[in-house]
Parts: structure tokens; C-alpha cells; sequence
């Protein structure tokens, strides 16, 4: 017979998944950090990750979600928020065994994880997506696959002026669903922020859209439908 103590751990347990499927397709839309650095985005395979994080100290059993991950969770089912993808790196220990680490998100992943996603799109450094390679642990080859642009906080002249560079570089530089993707960002990022700043940032969003939108009426969109 289940004790009052244990029930009540797994209702608390059942409380911090989501449905298989809401699970499924927030791992696989994740969007970059805001600052890759050096990282590249891949997709993985979530039991190959969850193996070399049980190596780590920092590992959140399933039964072991706290607060935290109450958060986390409101987080990514918010259709206000940018769902960004954890940051996390592989490397050996001194044992030679391959170790997952996680810089930010190590809630978000536990979540999906216990959820029944099987796949997800996380930011990892260039050498441990080597290593991962080399295991076996990517779904898709990395390089292949389409890394986010950097992003920085779009409320600086210089973050727009940048922008308008690499808009009128199209198609030669970057596909075009890179720079879509950017200004959905922004967009997203105006719409949170309906104060003095937004207008301002607003403005700056509808010049570098619809400059956007002149060169898919010339040039066509290579990378297909929008």
C-alpha cells in the first residue's frame, strides 16, 4: 500500500509533466539563447543525454523536481515567452566518461524528459558536439542542421543597424529563414513590451520587415514558402 507521503510525491511528480505531445514539440522548436558564443544547435536524442547527465552531481531524478522546475514549466507553456534552448556541454571526466553538464535549462530538460519527449534541440559548445558526434548522440548532423543567429537585447540602434546589414547582404550570406526567424524574435519581443521603448523598437521592426519583404518581391525566397 502506497504511504500518504509517497502519494503525495507522485502527484507532485505527475503535476510537473505536460502532455507527450505539447512535450515533443516544444524540445524540437527551441529557439538559440540569446548569446550562442561558440555553441551550435543540434538535435538529440533525449535518452543518450539523460544517460551521461546520471553521471553528473547535478542530476534531477524524476522524483526529485522542486520549485524550480514549477517555473520552468509555466515557462514553456507561456505563449508570452521565447522558448530558448538549454545551454549544456559534454566532455570526459577523469574516469573517461562522458558527462553532460548544463549552463542553463537542466529543469526545462528534466520536464520534457519525464514528459516522453524523445528528441530535443539544445546549444552546446563546437568540442562537445564533436564528442556527441562521436557517440552517437545526435539525431541530426549538426552541421546540417539550421543554427539560430546570435541574438542581443533588440533595444540598441546598433543591434538594428546589424540587422539592416545582413537584410541587404540576402541571399548571398545566410538563408533567408535565418533572418526571418530574427525578426519573428523581434516581433515577439515588441509585443512584450507595450511601453515608450516597444513604440520605438516597433518602428525599427516594421522599417526592417518591410525592407525584408522588398527583397523577397525581388529576389524570390530561395529557402521556399514562408
Amino acid at each position: 500500500m502506497v504511504s500518504d507521503k509517497r502519494k503525495m510525491k507522485l502527484d507532485y511528480c505527475n503535476m510537473m509533466t505536460i502532455d507527450k505531445k505539447t512535450a515533443c514539440n516544444i524540445a524540437l522548436n527551441f529557439v538559440s539563447p540569446v548569446t550562442l558564443g561558440d555553441r551550435d544547435m543540434a538535435v538529440f536524442d533525449v535518452e543518450s543525454l539523460n544517460k551521461a547527465w546520471a553521471v553528473s552531481p547535478f542530476y534531477i531524478k524524476s522524483d526529485g523536481l522542486g520549485h524550480t522546475a514549477l517555473r520552468a514549466m509555466n515557462f514553456m507553456l507561456s505563449e508570452r515567452t521565447v522558448k530558448t534552448a538549454p545551454k549544456c556541454e559534454l566532455f570526459r571526466d577523469n574516469k573517461k566518461r562522458v558527462v553532460l553538464y548544463f549552463h542553463d535549462g537542466r529543469h526545462r530538460f528534466a520536464i520534457l524528459r519525464d514528459s516522453g519527449a524523445d528528441q530535443i534541440r539544445v546549444a552546446m559548445p563546437k568540442k562537445s558536439l564533436k564528442l556527441a558526434q562521436k557517440m552517437g548522440m545526435i539525431i541530426a548532423d549538426y552541421e546540417k542542421a539550421v543554427p539560430m543567429p546570435v541574438r542581443k537585447t533588440a533595444n540598441t540602434t546598433s543591434y538594428f543597424d546589424e540587422l539592416s546589414k545582413r537584410i541587404k547582404k540576402l541571399p548571398r550570406k545566410e538563408p533567408w529563414s535565418l533572418l526571418r526567424e530574427e525578426l519573428r524574435l523581434v516581433e515577439e519581443h515588441v509585443s512584450m513590451k507595450p511601453n515608450a521603448s516597444g513604440c520605438w523598437v516597433r518602428k525599427q521592426y516594421d522599417r526592417l520587415n518591410k525592407q525584408y519583404n522588398n527583397l523577397v518581391l525581388k529576389h524570390g525566397n530561395p529557402d521556399g514558402k514562408e
